[in-house]
């Protein structure tokens, strides 16, 4: 996790390959995507590391079935 953003319901990360899916975006690159579950991202912050399922929406990239992963 790079940044959070509650407001607008999105996080930015740096992620590893969705295979068949999405390339790595490794650091200090990083990537956004919308959360339709904003709740799912109380507690998050820059530094962790999560799992997470991605898909497609119109042009965005969303971010569904948020955990976190133990350091």
């Amino acid at each position: 996790v790079v940044n959070v953003y509650p407001e607008d319901g999105a996080v930015t990360l740096v992620h590893e390959e969705v295979p068949g899916f999405m390339a790595a975006m490794p650091g200090p690159a990083a990537m956004e995507f919308r959360v339709p579950d904003r709740q799912a991202l109380a507690g998050l912050k820059p530094g962790m590391k999560i799992a997470a399922a991605v898909r497609k929406r119109g042009s965005d990239y969303l971010l569904e079935f948020i955990q976190r992963s133990p350091r």
